[in-house]
């Protein structure tokens, strides 16, 4: 199973979270938002889970990170 920590919580971070919520079996994703408000959406609407920290990204101990941020 792959792990990964999505970066953003924009269209492009919830396509990712869209994989993973659709092959569970393959892949297990938490969101990384920059605020709790954020973070709260993006769980309430895609079921995956969310934080604000780096430590608790890392705590989920992923694979893989995708950055799915604006470049500014």
């Amino acid at each position: 199973m792959l792990s990964y920590v999505i970066v953003g919580s924009g269209y492009r971070a919830e396509y990712f979270g869209r994989v993973a919520r659709t092959y569970p079996d393959l892949f297990r994703a938490l969101f990384l938002c920059r605020s709790p408000e954020k973070a709260r959406l993006m769980t309430r609407h895609t079921g995956i889970d969310s934080v604000i920290s780096g430590e608790e990204a890392l705590a989920f101990r992923p694979d893989l990170a995708l950055i799915a941020v604006d470049r500014g």
